[in-house]
């Protein structure tokens, strides 16, 4: 739960898997549980069970996983730009 609500506020920072554990892998302390858990909205405390960290998801994947919020609770750290027109010149 706590890693969720840092992936919020860091998701930008995260190129590589490493960058993910590197966040994943920070402590906390029991407060900061406490804090996250009274949060108003009940987006993060979802993600108390299990956590699935996907980086570089296409826009693809996540236009899908738009359609199946019944199955699945997803937040996007970000959305990035990815611009090949200069690929292979």
């Amino acid at each position: 739960m706590v890693f969720a609500a840092r992936l919020t506020q860091h998701g930008h920072k995260i190129a590589s898997m490493d960058d993910l554990m590197e966040l994943y892998e920070k402590s906390f302390s029991v407060q900061t549980v406490a804090a996250v858990g009274a949060f108003p909205h009940p987006t993060i405390q979802k993600f108390a069970v299990i956590t699935v960290a996907i980086v570089g998801a296409s826009r693809r994947f996540l236009a899908q996983i738009t359609r199946h919020q019944n199955e699945v609770k997803f937040m996007s750290a970000s959305l990035q730009y990815s611009n090949y027109g200069a690929v292979g010149k």
